[in-house]
């Protein structure tokens, strides 16, 4: 029903900006409810329908959703800031993944090894979970598509299909991830380019309406004195 198509779909949305571990599901809708009447108290002291008649509780009414969603709008923020820390840090945990398998562990080891040296971040938060997954009884192939799932960013779902493909066919994982971590690099250094070349329009509209005035205003304001 409704119900549990909401609790699925918060606690999807938890687990993706890596807050599972503060809320549950029933406790996050309780703080969307929450945020429902703070938000209509708000408005309430804003618009005043006893004042401005029956338009303003119209209003009101209409604006009660925007309430509830703001939690949800916090979360969609916490997953997108998430998803660029992952996708920054991806190609140096696979060069660390790749040196680990290679000097003989397995993929799960490896996994295992990365997450005992490195500090706490996003990315290792999801190893974290894949190898809580992997304890429970889920397959391999389950574990890292539910973590990609999770995660949602291109380079990510790149890497975990290496690793499933790399399962299936018993090839050697660790050129495999070199080889990978080398063209998100790269891909990497192209969109850095591409933003360079994109900051002189962006900066043409600072330059017309406020640096361009300013200087125009230091050239002739003393000679328009003068006169």
């Amino acid at each position: 029903n409704a119900t549990d198509k909401l609790k699925r779909e918060i606690q999807f949305l938890l687990n993706a900006s890596g807050k599972s571990a503060e809320f549950e599901a029933d406790e996050y809708i309780g703080l969307m409810g929450l945020s429902t009447v703070l938000f209509a108290l708000i408005m309430f002291c804003i618009v005043n329908p006893f004042t401005m008649g029956w338009m303003a509780w119209i209003a009101l009414l209409l604006l009660l959703p925007i309430g509830f969603r703001l939690p949800r709008i916090y979360l969609a923020h916490l997953i997108k800031k998430r998803q660029k820390n992952i996708e920054f840090e991806l190609p140096y945990v696979i060069d660390l993944l790749s040196l680990a398998i290679e000097s003989g562990l397995d993929l799960t080891g490896g996994i295992a090894k990365v997450v005992e040296k490195s500090r706490n971040t996003d990315i290792i938060v999801e190893f974290k979970m894949f190898l809580a997954d992997i304890k429970v009884g889920k397959s391999m192939e389950e574990a890292l598509a539910d973590m990609a799932e999770r995660v949602k960013v291109l380079s990510f779902f790149s890497f975990v299909s290496s690793l499933i493909q790399a399962q299936r066919l018993g090839a050697d994982i660790g050129p495999t991830l070199r080889a990978q971590a080398e063209q998100m690099r790269y891909q990497r250094m192209i969109l850095a380019e591409e933003r360079v070349n994109k900051l002189p329009v962006k900066l043409l509209i600072p330059l017309v309406f406020f640096i361009f005035p300013s200087i125009t205003v230091l050239l002739i304001g003393p000679a328009m004195i003068q006169i």
